[in-house]
């Protein structure tokens, strides 16, 4: 359950990546990609790296006790920190961009998640050579 959980967390954080750059199309600082990661708004790699690490700073908040648990908590915000301001610092994202990818990660709202996830599902993962099995499953999950 956890990893199915984990799983459905990164597709949908990668589906509000996905569709909001797909649908605003704003141009990034420096020209760094083509195509669909071509644009800026807003940062994956502040999404990406805020959902997972947030995750992983849940279990520990869950599991730990003590010193060991706040030294590995500031760890994982000094990451988390440290992916986003290399964004900002590489020219590839501008402060809006870093800022709503970190607050996409945190902020969820399970009415707009579902539609971002059905968005996702039959836009990206349904169209990918070799993920049938893997969109099958996901439509599955709901």
């Amino acid at each position: 359950r956890l990893a199915a959980g984990l799983t459905a967390a990164l597709m949908i954080a990668e589906g509000f990546v996905y569709l909001l750059k797909a649908a605003l199309r704003l141009p990034r600082p420096a020209n760094l990609y083509v195509g669909p990661d071509g644009y800026s708004f807003p940062s994956g790699h502040a999404t990406m790296s805020a959902t997972l690490f947030g995750i992983l700073a849940w279990l520990i908040f869950a599991t730990m006790r003590g010193q060991r648990r706040i030294v590995a908590l500031a760890a994982i915000g000094a990451l988390v920190g440290a992916i986003a301001s290399s964004r900002l610092y590489l020219s590839a994202h501008w402060p809006s961009d870093v800022a709503a990818g970190l607050l996409g990660a945190v902020v969820k709202d399970p009415v707009h998640d579902r539609v971002v996830w059905q968005e996702y599902l039959e836009t990206v993962v349904k169209e990918r050579s070799g993920w049938a099995d893997l969109y099958r499953a996901c439509r599955e999950l709901g």
